[in-house]
């Protein structure tokens, strides 16, 4: 499994739900198809949630690259080029882009 260094979580992906658009049983209590309610939204989550889903096709796509560098404008860079990486994310605020790392 991906772990990511920063506390982002491993991406979650996306698949067929088995049983969609099938009726439910009618011996479920009414509520039993009720969503649940949704999670508490703590500070940074959304941020990511967003690395994550920004992240899925570069890591489908370079399987091999364990070390990926993210810049404020959401731009993403391959450890080879981590120079470009930084002389971009230096020219929009004079800080360092975020590193995405895949550990395992």
């Amino acid at each position: 499994m991906t772990d990511i260094k920063n506390g982002v979580p491993p991406i979650k992906k996306s698949g067929i739900i088995p049983d969609a658009g099938k009726a439910p049983d009618a011996d479920k209590a009414p509520d039993a198809d009720k969503a649940p309610d949704a999670p508490e939204v703590k500070p940074g989550d959304e941020l990511l949630e967003h690395i994550a889903n920004l992240m899925e096709p570069y890591l489908a796509a370079y399987p091999d690259n364990k070390e990926f560098y993210i810049t404020t404008d959401n731009q993403v860079f391959l450890a080879q080029n981590k120079n470009d990486a930084e002389n971009h994310q230096y020219s929009l605020d004079k800080e360092k882009p975020y590193t995405y790392t895949v550990e395992g």
